[in-house]
């Protein structure tokens, strides 16, 4: 596996496969995502490092996929904290707005931000937990 391959991964488990809310979150352009899961470009120091920090993915991983995916913490993957998923739940719950065509106040907005981070948080434990005793995950 290259790295355009483990980035790819990376996006399709940490982002359900949208790039674009994956290049959000790391603070890139959607576009320049793109160029690294198609294998068109290779991210320079800055957009590494944006990515590894996001998401708390090895670095030594991502480039070369040597060690374990995650950043290693007492010999755990880390988990996500709660509050990182207040930018992908927003843009979760204004996405499905549009699509719907329908409007909400902002409270209910927030109201569903909230839900939608709750089942994420749940999604993300369940995640590390499985991601414990997958082959692919532990070589």
């Amino acid at each position: 596996m290259d790295f355009h391959q483990r980035i790819k991964l990376m996006v399709g488990e940490l982002a359900a496969g949208k790039h674009t809310v994956f290049a959000k979150k790391c603070g890139i352009p959607p576009s320049t995502m793109q160029t690294y899961i198609t294998g068109t470009s290779i991210p320079k120091a800055d957009h590494l490092a944006k990515i590894v920090s996001a998401y708390r993915i090895n670095l030594n991983w991502l480039l070369v996929g040597e060690g374990e995916p995650f950043s290693q913490e007492g010999g755990e993957a880390k988990t996500p904290e709660v509050g990182i998923f207040t930018n992908d739940a927003m843009l979760l719950v204004e996405e499905a707005i549009q699509e719907a065509g329908v409007s909400v106040t902002e409270t209910q907005k927030q109201n569903l931000v909230s839900i939608i981070r709750e089942e994420m948080k749940i999604l993300a434990f369940r995640v590390v937990r499985a991601l414990k005793h997958c082959t692919f995950f532990n070589p």
